[in-house]
């Protein structure tokens, strides 16, 4: 048993060590005191999984998306449709739901990355009726090809 728990260890340590992984935040938001956060794991060229977080002194923001690249030249490029799970907290209006949003993402021959994208999405506790989705990243891609 021990064996095979350090067979699994090591094949997913491989596994990381071949992974393309993003680092990504907003430099306008920095400007106004807030802490804008992105992790994308891409899965392969045309797909990625991504973790947003937002945090300022009213409250914050944490989504979950999955995406879909079209057509990417540099994997995990270019124009790209997705979904996302998530919702705003804070002083005033909360929410939680479910939603979509259409980005393109650029990525320089030395890694570096301007992202944008815009969504919208449904509030399932009721508090707010619409969630908002934005974003304008920079950032660095690690790892991979």
């Amino acid at each position: 048993m021990k064996k095979l728990v350090a067979l699994g260890v090591f094949l997913a340590s491989f596994q990381m060590a071949n992974a393309q992984v993003e680092i990504k935040t907003n430099p306008v938001a920095i400007l106004f005191e807030a802490l804008p956060v992105s992790v994308e794991y891409l899965i392969n060229d045309s797909w990625g999984m991504e973790l947003d977080a937002f945090v300022a002194s009213g409250g914050g923001a944490l989504y979950l998306s999955g995406k879909h690249y079209f057509s990417p030249t540099k994997g995990a490029d270019g124009f790209n449709l997705g979904t996302f799970v998530g919702g705003l907290g804070g002083d005033g209006d909360s929410g939680f739901g479910l939603g979509f949003f259409a980005g393109y993402k650029a990525v320089s021959s030395k890694n570096v990355l301007l992202e944008i994208a815009l969504g919208i999405g449904r509030d399932f506790t009721g508090d707010i009726e619409v969630l908002p989705f934005g974003k304008l990243h920079v950032g660095y891609r690690f790892g991979g090809k």
